[in-house]
Order: C-alpha cells, then structure tokens, then sequence
C-alpha cells in the first residue's frame, strides 16, 4: 500500500532528471547503490528498461576508499569516535588484524581510553599504512564501478540511492574527479543537503523545498522502509583486483526475508499496473 506508490514516482523522477542532464550535454551513466538501491533499480528498469547498473557501494566502502591522509583519518575519528565506536573503527581504517588487536588491547589500558586510541592511530607509521591500505582499496572499488558501469572520462555518474545526506558521493568524489575524469551526481529519495550547497545532486524530497523538520521526521524510523527496499546479499567489505565484490558471512534465511520477498512483489505488481495504466484514464 505504499511502497509501490512511493517507489513508482521516485523512479519517475530519476528517469525525468537522467533526460534532463542528457538535454543538458551530458554523457550520463546510472548506478544504483545497494544493498538499499535494489528496489529503486527494478522499478526504474519498468520504465527505462532492463540492465541497469548496480554497484556493490556503501558507507563502509567510500569511507575506506577515501583515506588520503592523516586529516581525512581525524576527520573520520572527530566524527565518530567513542569507546563503543572503536572496534568498527579500527576495522574501517583498514588495519591489519594483529595491528588493529594490538592498538585495541593499549588503548584499553590507558587511563583515557579514546585519547590514547586516537594518539595511536594518528602515529605516522600508522597513518602510512592505512593511506597505503586504502588507495589499494579504492582502486579495487574503482575497477568495480567501471565494470559494472563502463564509465569512461567525461561521462556523468548519476548514484541513484535512498538517501539521505550522500555520504557514498561526498567521500568518492575526488576519486572519480581525479583518477577516472568523471563528475558524481546523486539522485535521493530523500535528499537533507546538508553537507554542501547541493548542486551536484537532487532529491524527490529535498532539503532546499521542504522545511528540514519533516525531512527528520521522514527519515528518523526509515530503517523499515530501507529493509523493504534492500536484497538480501550480505553487506560488502570488499572488492577482487577483479573488480568482483567480497561479501562479509550471511546468516541463515529468516521468516521476515520472506514477508519483504512477498512486498517487493507486490510493489512491481503495482508499478507494472501503474505504467501499463494510461494517463487520462
């Protein structure tokens, strides 16, 4: 009863934004993100045809992928570093497992436990490893995205994603802007423009023509509506030299995958009635 109506006019609205940057010049390619990006690709593909591409790319993988140097690894660690936060954190920085235990165990020694985990991951010869460690990383997901894509220099990669802040396009942007030539633009469900001026993206619900109060009060419980939305391929953490993605260990299939498979159903059998269903009728 709503995600099929929701995602009927989300994939509208991408198809309408894909002509318009086309009319404006550009060589435009589609990625959709998964895991969320899989329900947005099949309703997209009734109206724009099947094939479109999809691309095994999250918050986990463009964080991992844009380390350049020690300000990007404090940014990181003033964003989000608490005690509870650590163990996530050492394995986002890419560390070696025997290195990451190593910094853990001290750390928890100290008297101010994140005080001295931040002196120990800001050391420089730890910083030159996890800078080493993700330009090998983002030249794996990079390899990725061209394959699954064909972008090329001079093309534009639109990132079709729920949403909501973009966080996969502001972490990648420099990526593809220096080492492929090719400029991001996000197209969201829901877009919070909250992290630039947003004119390299645009959302069905956006941040500049909606008051921010119900863009927080859309987004606070979405979790449920993102399961609906989502596969069921285990979350990625990592790429081959292939390109190919590497998926972390699934557990066993639940009831509740089950229920999302009969909505997902429901939901295309309302898009496929909604395009067969003429405009004046």
């Amino acid at each position: 009863r709503s995600l099929g109506p929701v995602l009927c006019n989300f994939a509208r609205f991408v198809q309408q934004h894909t002509r318009n940057l086309q009319a404006a010049g550009k060589s435009v390619r589609t990625a959709f993100l998964l895991r969320d990006g899989h329900m947005p690709a099949r309703v997209c593909e009734t109206l724009l045809g099947p094939g479109l591409a999809r691309i095994n790319v999250s918050r986990f993988t463009s964080i991992a992928a844009s380390l350049y140097g020690k300000d990007d690894v404090a940014q990181l660690l003033a964003g989000s570093l608490s005690r509870q936060s650590m163990p996530a954190l050492i394995r986002q920085l890419l560390l070696p497992d025997d290195q990451a235990k190593k910094i853990l165990d001290k750390a928890h020694q100290a008297e101010s436990v994140e005080l001295e985990f931040a002196r120990l991951v800001l050391r420089d010869d730890t910083v030159r490893l996890i800078v080493e460690r993700s330009r090998a990383f983002r030249e794996r997901l990079l390899t990725h995205v061209k394959q699954r894509t064909g972008v090329q220099a001079g093309d534009t990669l639109v990132l079709v994603d729920l949403g909501y802040t973009g966080t996969v396009q502001n972490r990648l942007r420099r990526a593809f802007k220096e080492e492929l030539g090719v400029e991001l633009f996000g197209l969201y469900l829901i877009s919070k423009h909250t992290l630039v001026d947003g004119a390299d993206r645009q959302g069905l619900i956006d941040g500049r023509e909606v008051d921010s109060r119900l863009i927080t009060a859309l987004t606070a419980h979405i979790g449920l509506f993102e399961m609906m939305c989502s596969n069921t391929d285990p979350t990625t953490e990592d790429f081959t030299e292939q390109g190919d993605p590497v998926y972390a260990a699934s557990g066993p299939a639940t009831a509740q995958e089950a229920v999302i498979q009969r909505i997902q159903a429901a939901c295309l059998r309302f898009v496929n009635d909604a395009h067969a269903t003429p405009e004046r009728h």
